[in-house]
């Protein structure tokens, strides 16, 4: 756990500065997460590409992200791939079999170091072990632009620290859907292994990545981001909060007894969400009035559909 961040641009054309919004609130919570931070980021959607993340990790890296890529493109055609930092970034020609990629992906993980952290036409998340300030260094955080991100800064109470369980996390197997949260989820084993029963996959031992698989089956339902936030706080227990994203909205919620912090700032222009009131203030480099929902409270907002993107062309690392 430590502190999460969101952030929804009102008022732009789809190209707002969230990355530099993004650096500046998890710096101002980093002094007390220094284990691994990131940021799901959504971007402007890419003439119906696909945008895959992918954590490839081990002793030759360029071996294994290569692997990927020609395997990758078995199944669909690669425009464009490259490491970034610890992370391959693929954008693939329109696919209608998303899981299908996902899968064959994985199928590299036989040997080990390779997982899928995103997929999506909007949606790319950027996570790894250490501060911000590492995560501006390697992967240019501050460059990147679109229309909203949530993000964490953690410190590691319960699990592993590693660049899988850094968040936020895709809510797999739904693409262009990301949680984050600070706090617990005392029954995610429980729920882990129901899940695992209906064949889903996790990567990692941590409470959140149950938070997105719930948030995701509920979707694939028929629920809406708001719906299946108002019924994971039914289901999940323990005392957390959670920010939470799609391609068209951010949401924000707090459990039954609203024991963790999550404080609230709206104007005509954004909307700002974190854990922290000084995070608000910092990443938006002005003095905010900022409210604090109740216990049991969920609040989602719509973005603007922006015009369709160039992929990478509007940032350095996505």
């Amino acid at each position: 756990m430590y502190g999460v961040v969101g952030y929804l641009d009102r008022a732009g054309d789809g190209y707002a500065p969230i990355g530099s919004i993004a650096l500046k609130m998890l710096r101002s919570l980093s002094p007390h997460a220094p284990d691994s931070t990131g940021a799901a980021f959504f971007m402007p959607q890419t003439h119906g590409q696909v945008l895959v993340a992918v954590k490839i990790e081990g002793d030759d890296e360029r071996t294994l992200s290569g692997r990927v890529v020609r395997r990758v493109g078995r199944k669909a055609n690669v425009v464009k791939s490259r490491m970034v930092g610890h992370t391959l970034q693929l954008v693939l020609d329109a696919v209608e079999d998303l899981r299908g990629v996902v899968d064959v992906v994985e199928s590299v993980s036989e040997i080990g170091g390779v997982e899928c952290f995103s997929v999506g036409r909007c949606l790319s998340i950027v996570k790894d072990v250490g501060s911000i300030e590492h995560l501006e260094e390697e992967y240019a955080f501050s460059t990147i632009r679109g229309t909203h991100m949530i993000g964490q800064a953690r410190l590691a109470t319960e699990s592993r620290v590693d660049m899988s369980h850094s968040q936020p996390f895709w809510a797999r197997p739904r693409p262009d859907v990301a949680v984050a949260h600070t706090g617990q989820v005392t029954n995610h084993h429980k729920l882990r292994r129901r899940y695992e029963a209906q064949g889903q996959r996790f990567f990692t031992d941590n409470d959140a990545e149950v938070i997105g698989t719930f948030l995701a089956l509920e979707m694939e339902q028929g629920a809406s981001l708001e719906d299946a936030m108002r019924a994971s706080l039914g289901v999940l227990d323990g005392t957390y909060a959670y920010v939470a994203a799609t391609e068209r909205e951010m949401g924000a919620a707090k459990d039954f007894m609203g024991a963790r912090p999550l404080v609230i700032a709206e104007t005509d222009d954004f909307v700002v969400v974190s854990s922290e009131a000084a995070a608000v203030c910092e990443g938006l480099e002005q003095d905010l009035v900022t409210w604090e929902p109740d216990a049991k409270e969920v609040h989602v907002w719509p973005i603007r559909m922006p015009p369709v993107a160039d992929p990478f062309g509007q940032s350095a690392s996505l």
